[in-house]
């Protein structure tokens, strides 16, 4: 098979729909199709041409989807995964239009707005106190219902113990 080649972009300044700014590197991974090598060479003068047309998809579709995201989308998997894969699906058409096959689309070495970090340091460090206030909670809760049983325990044992000290005295 032709050989596969990776085109790498500089980290994309992604404004997310919650206009944080993401930087994301978007990576593809693609070769030229076997029986389109002449039309390939006939488009393009050079490997760097081609580079370039690759770049300018990569920006387009960039641009087009990872815009709909928001920052948090991005810190999901499942959603990132979801628009890398739609981005894939878009792009593979101009690719096949010019000789290539789109084999991966990647998002890698994502960097959050530091505003968006700080909020989310702040929210997860919310989450945890609120977590630990519940702990103490159900532990005071605990404690509670702990004493109260052995308070009536240590009752029962009391009266049990009367009763026999009565019984023991009425036989004598």
């Amino acid at each position: 098979g032709a050989q596969l080649n990776v085109r790498r972009v500089r980290p994309i300044q992604v404004r997310g729909s919650d206009q944080y700014v993401t930087a994301v590197d978007v990576s593809v991974i693609f070769r030229i199709k076997k029986d389109k090598c002449h039309v390939v060479a006939a488009q393009y003068p050079n490997y760097k041409a081609i580079e370039d047309r690759v770049n300018q998809l990569i920006s387009l579709y960039s641009s087009e989807i990872l815009t709909q995201m928001n920052t948090e989308d991005f810190y999901n998997s499942k959603k990132r995964e979801a628009q890398t894969k739609l981005m894939q699906e878009r792009m593979q058409k101009d690719f096949e239009e010019i000789g290539l096959e789109l084999k991966s689309v990647l998002l890698r070495n994502i960097t959050y707005d530091s505003t968006f970090e700080d909020q989310l340091r702040k929210k997860q460090l919310a989450a945890q106190t609120r977590s630990v206030e519940e702990a103490l909670t159900k532990q005071a809760t605990g404690e509670m219902t702990t004493e109260l049983i052995e308070r009536s325990t240590k009752a029962e044992v009391d009266a049990i113990a009367e009763k026999m000290r009565q019984a023991q005295e009425n036989l004598i």
